[in-house]
């Protein structure tokens, strides 16, 4: 979340809650959000004081006439300068600024000289977004759609980009399927969560993880094909303990890495992941199937196709699991074909999407 929002006396309250409930390793990363527009000397002294040790600074643009179509109430070049500025009071904490293409109005010009501005601040990470309509936006909330051709260009752009971050001295972060997440700029939650560790989130859509305990967050609800919320969104939590954390954790490193190193996951779990019957059973039955190669050190994916992935390591779920997803596969075809029948051939136009929605839904 973007927790400047709030005055400071709160904030301090609610970091002092959130250290007096729960127990943080040594070393755990402490990450705040920041809207240039609020962030104030006293709130980073707040911050600072609770032990945040990692803070982005939502920029996303530098462009006057696009923060005003993007409701970045009280946003300008000077309230970005004052606050980076005040980041930088603070050595000690790890500084990330995000910048976004693809918004209303934003030309790639503008989108390189914010860049340009990034890159000349030297913080320790630099997020590049193409824009995406979430629930809370200016543009969702209005009706606004985002077409194909459009995504197509701002995931072109970003990827350019990526190479001037590259040729700036800037890497893509990476998590190694051996090590996990070593260096401080690359242990963001995304990251952690690949890797087990115990994650607190906080704000809209925010997911959190108790290791051996549940995965948990607050989940936006569809509506008018944009997702909306009226109050509190849903509440969702998935009840998880050791042997589906195991399961979890080789799904996952199977669909990010492309393979399971056996020793990580034995330093995590106290034993080989071939000794728990039920996850050995699986694994026998993909590399049976020529899905997968087991070997002395390791379990490599043989599978390069996203669809294919997703079908095939289902068998290494869990009953309780599987059984959840096909009430909630049962649920999202039924919608499916409900809207079907109300847009017809608007749907009918579109067979790739038509096609993917029923490899994932209809049988799962």
């Amino acid at each position: 979340g973007t927790p400047t929002y709030m005055p400071q006396e709160e904030l301090d309250g609610l970091l002092a809650h959130l250290r007096a409930s729960f127990e943080l390793e040594p070393g755990a990363q402490v990450y705040v959000e920041s809207s240039p527009a609020t962030l104030t000397a006293g709130k980073m002294e707040v911050l600072a004081r609770h032990g945040v040790n990692r803070m982005t600074l939502g920029v996303q643009s530098l462009d006057e006439g696009v923060l005003k179509r993007i409701d970045r109430a009280g946003q300008t070049r000077e309230t970005v300068e004052r606050a980076w500025e005040l980041i930088k009071r603070w050595p000690g904490i790890l500084t990330d600024v995000d910048v976004m293409f693809g918004l209303e109005g934003q030309s790639a010009v503008s989108f390189v000289r914010d860049l340009g501005w990034a890159v000349g601040k030297g913080p320790d990470a630099i997020h590049l977004y193409g824009f995406e309509p979430r629930a809370q936006t200016l543009f969702a909330r209005s009706g606004g759609r985002l077409p194909e051709e459009r995504r197509a260009q701002a995931r072109r752009t970003v990827a350019a980009a990526e190479r001037l971050l590259t040729s700036a001295g800037y890497r893509t972060a990476r998590v190694d399927a051996q090590r996990g997440a070593d260096l401080p700029e690359e242990r963001q939650d995304s990251a952690v969560r690949r890797l087990g560790a115990s994650v607190l989130g906080l704000g809209y859509t925010a997911k959190s993880h108790a290791f051996g305990s549940a995965w948990y967050e607050h989940r936006p609800v569809p509506g008018n094909g944009v997702f909306v919320t009226e109050g509190v969104p849903p509440y969702f939590a998935l009840p998880t303990d050791e042997d589906e954390e195991a399961r979890g954790l080789v799904i996952r490193h199977l669909c990010i890495f492309g393979a399971v190193s056996r020793p990580l996951f034995r330093e995590r779990f106290g034993r080989d992941l071939l000794e728990l019957p039920a996850l050995a059973a699986g694994l026998a039955e993909l590399e049976a199937s020529g899905k997968i190669r087991v070997t002395d050190d390791s379990v490599v994916s043989l599978m390069s196709d996203a669809a294919d992935r997703s079908v095939w390591l289902k068998a290494l779920y869990s009953e309780p699991v599987i059984a959840g997803l096909l009430e909630l596969h049962a649920q999202a075809y039924a919608r499916f074909i409900a809207d079907e029948a109300v847009l017809g051939a608007s749907l009918e136009d579109k067979a790739e999407t038509r096609a993917r929605f029923l490899i994932y839904y209809r049988d799962p």
